[in-house]
């Protein structure tokens, strides 16, 4: 039997505040990047958010690296590759997943980022893994606070419904 029901990996929609930066309204300072529009030689590497063994629904997690990695190889020419798995712990995302928002306001409010390979998805072989430590270890804390002593971080959504 076929059926149409939709999946949902790690999505939950945002309400739009009206004080939130939307393109064409409110909107953050701008500097044109890439006027090509081509984004190609700043593609971070692939990660996938699942394993053979288990869903993350960490996909604004993801998401959401993978833009700011874009962004630092372009603006810095740095190649970073950053720890979903610390945001998905401090964010307690569990199944359904997440919103946009909660991740990208975490990041550059509360815990920044840290290294993938301060905590790795790798070495967690099963989804109990995957959420651990938590609490995380402060020195993993502080390793993050030091992205939020030095970069800031703005976002203004393209549209709102």
């Amino acid at each position: 039997m076929e059926t149409n029901e939709q999946k949902q990996f790690g999505y939950i929609k945002d309400e739009i505040a009206d004080t939130d930066y939307v393109l064409g309204s409110l909107s953050i300072p701008t500097e044109v990047l890439q006027s090509t529009g081509q984004w190609d030689e700043f593609i971070p590497a692939d990660e996938i958010q699942r394993t053979e063994k288990y869903e993350t629904y960490g996909c604004t997690i993801f998401g959401t690296e993978s833009a700011l990695q874009f962004l630092f190889k372009r603006v810095f020419g740095e190649i970073k590759n950053y720890s979903e798995r610390y945001v998905y712990i401090l964010t307690k995302t569990r199944a359904p997943g997440n919103s946009p928002k909660t991740i990208i306001e975490a990041i550059r409010k509360q815990c920044g980022m840290i290294d993938d390979d301060l905590l790795p998805m790798s070495k967690a072989e099963t989804y109990e893994d995957y959420i651990q430590p938590d609490p995380l270890p402060v020195l993993l804390e502080w390793e993050g606070e030091k992205f939020l002593k030095d970069y800031k971080i703005n976002y203004e959504w393209v549209f709102k419904e």
